[in-house]
């Protein structure tokens, strides 16, 4: 599978809206975290009750 880049939105938010989303063809089932710089970063994804998308797109802008 080769990777495509993704072309969300205008902003951090709505690039996360659509890499946590379902996808354009259904295709993403199972959405989270890779990697990040806090080891106790929740993902959006598995624990909404911690960490909203919009909250992770402060995060990863606070330092732009």
């Amino acid at each position: 599978m080769t990777p495509k880049e993704a072309s969300g939105g205008p902003t951090t938010a709505d690039l996360l809206d659509y890499l946590f989303g379902p996808g354009e063809r259904g295709e993403y089932t199972a959405p989270h975290l890779v990697a990040g710089w806090d080891p106790d970063l929740p993902c959006p994804a598995r624990s909404p009750d911690r960490i909203t998308r919009g909250d992770l797109a402060l995060l990863l802008d606070a330092p732009v």
